[in-house]
């Protein structure tokens, strides 16, 4: 009898042990000790800032676009057998400024419509220019002219000899006769720029008068064959 009272005793002390452990293993939450800290609140994230996109530089900087080069067109023209003048425009109604030397070249830029005279870079002064004719014997051309651009000047100015004398007087190069100043205004003529010689047709053997005529001048014949000198009225 005492040994079935002590095995009583140990179930039920092993049934009030399981009672005890009943709650945990039936899944329920453990009781949370009072002295454990709550987890603080979460930290609020800040609304996102609009921020400009940084520009992104090119991989590479352009070359700025060559500038383009005329076509070379050079002309050149030589005094290749004598001298050549060269005229402040195109015609010999216009002065000459200077020469070219025999053996000389110079560049041409320009022409005149019908290709007649250049307009040129003055050998002895590059800086310069004026005319020179292409209709003459004494020079050669390389290149094309037609290709130079049309170029104008401003129109000569006239130039005249006039007759003061009583006597007709015969202007050369030309063979122009000049009546005496009884025929004014006849004994006026228009000539181009230049040289020239003017003889007495009264006097037999008379010596004759150079005469140097500038563009825009006006020169008079005031002496005879006679050595008289006469003014025009």
């Amino acid at each position: 009898m005492k040994s079935f009272l002590n095995s009583l005793t140990l179930i039920l002390a092993a049934i009030i042990l399981t009672a005890c452990n009943l709650p945990a293993a039936l899944g329920e939450p453990a009781a949370v000790p009072t002295n454990t800290p709550l987890p603080a609140s979460p930290t609020a994230i800040p609304a996102e800032t609009s921020i400009e996109p940084t520009p992104i530089p090119p991989t590479a900087t352009p070359l700025p676009e060559p500038t383009p080069t005329p076509t070379s067109n050079a002309v050149t023209i030589t005094a290749a057998t004598g001298n050549l003048n060269i005229r402040r425009g195109p015609g010999t109604y216009y002065n000459v400024i200077t020469s070219m030397n025999q053996g000389q070249s110079a560049t041409a830029v320009g022409r005149d419509a019908p290709g007649h005279w250049l307009y040129v870079s003055i050998p002895s002064n590059p800086s310069a220019y004026g005319w020179i004719s292409t209709q003459t014997p004494y020079s050669t051309i390389q290149g094309d002219v037609n290709l130079l651009p049309i170029m104008t000047a401003p129109a000569p100015l006239a130039a005249y000899i006039r007759n003061c004398t009583f006597h007709p007087m015969i202007i050369n190069p030309g063979g122009i006769v000049l009546p005496p100043q009884t025929s004014a205004p006849a004994n006026r003529a228009s000539f181009t720029p230049g040289t020239y010689t003017a003889t007495d047709q009264s006097v037999m053997g008379a010596t004759p008068k150079e005469l140097t005529l500038n563009e825009g001048s006006t020169v008079d014949i005031t002496v005879d064959g006679l050595n008289n000198v006469y003014a025009c009225p």
